[in-house]
């Protein structure tokens, strides 16, 4: 049993050639003997087979220059060379235009609001002064068509 571990510690270097010629004999003489590292033997041969002739895949020629530049883009990114949108995140700028519509819609019903406050106060003064109002003339102050009646 130890000779087997032994053996199989060398299994690899021989298939590599980097044992000397008395261990490679001592190991073919081992393996035409022992099932257990004829069969180690045979699996690390085809595993290395498998490596060997697996297909090495290549990078496009400019991969490495455009990985460069995005990395060199995202520091100047980082340090603020750009506009103010640069260092804001693609969901932060789609979502930038919600509190902007908010406040231009608050501020709109607010005038709106404060305009139709003033109308009705100018109803009202109209009515408690006692003058005869007709509807249309009501409906005109009310919308701020006319200041006073």
């Amino acid at each position: 049993m130890d000779r087997c571990l032994d053996i199989q510690r060398l299994l690899s270097g021989y298939l590599d050639k980097e044992i000397s010629v008395a261990d490679s004999a001592r190991i073919e003489a081992h393996v035409s003997a022992c099932r257990v590292c004829s069969r180690e033997l045979l699996e690390l041969t085809r595993l290395k087979g498998i490596v060997v002739n697996r297909e090495r895949k290549s990078l496009p020629p400019d991969f490495l220059v455009s990985r460069l530049r995005e990395q060199i883009a995202a520091v100047q990114c980082d340090r603020g060379n750009g506009s103010w949108l640069a260092g804001v995140s693609n969901f932060a700028r789609k979502l930038l235009p919600v509190p902007i519509a908010a406040v231009v819609l608050s501020t709109m019903v607010l005038i709106l609001s404060l305009q139709q406050t003033v109308n009705t106060y100018s109803l009202n003064d109209t009515m408690l002064n006692g003058k005869q109002i007709t509807t249309e003339a009501a409906l005109g102050l009310m919308l701020g068509l006319q200041n006073e009646y």
